[in-house]
């Protein structure tokens, strides 16, 4: 039987030794990332956060722009269909709309309906946007919480060595590195 050269006082095993790092919670990050960005910075992504902050930010901002443009442009309709009913006109009459232009009703209701289109399609981009970076998150969690389990094989192995008069026994283990 042959002892170790290294004792567990040594450096050199110590640093072996595999160490658990705090894990993330998934279920935390994905909460946090109801606030823009909150998710990315509690996993330590700071620049990749800033980005899909400033990504929903300016997406809500943009929806609410959007959603206010399409509601006046339905009291415009409303607006217009009064002044029509009220002169007796048809809907491709031209009027002097709400807005102070002459236009017809069918007009008012094209607009109206390219602010809708408008709209959905920034409430879909948006939810597009959140579901990546919920997705991002929980990747960027399974991966740090992966790499910070301390996993080893250990291995134990009898080799006959020498003139058949000495036997060694070797015993091992190996440490992945998942820096």
């Amino acid at each position: 039987f042959i002892p170790s050269p290294l004792s567990a006082e040594d450096s050199s095993v110590r640093e072996m030794t595999p160490q658990a790092r705090h894990p993330y919670s998934t279920a935390l990050a994905l909460s946090l990332d109801v606030f823009p960005g909150g998710g990315h910075f509690y996993t330590g992504d700071y620049i990749e956060g800033g980005i899909f902050a400033s990504a929903k930010v300016a997406g809500f901002a943009g929806s609410w722009y959007l959603f206010d443009s399409w509601q006046k442009q339905k009291r415009y309709v409303r607006d217009a269909k009064r002044t029509r009913d009220s002169l007796g006109l048809s809907d491709s009459d031209p009027i002097s709309g709400p807005d102070g232009r002459r236009r017809s009703v069918s007009s008012y209701k094209r607009d109206c309906d390219r602010s809708a289109e408008f709209f959905t399609l920034s409430v879909l981009g948006n939810a597009a946007l959140w579901t990546a970076s919920w997705l991002r998150v929980w990747n960027r969690c399974e991966e740090l919480n992966f790499r910070s389990i301390p996993a080893f094989e250990a291995g134990f192995d009898v080799r006959a060595a020498g003139t058949g008069r000495e036997t060694y026994v070797y015993c091992g283990a190996s440490f992945p590195l998942n820096d």
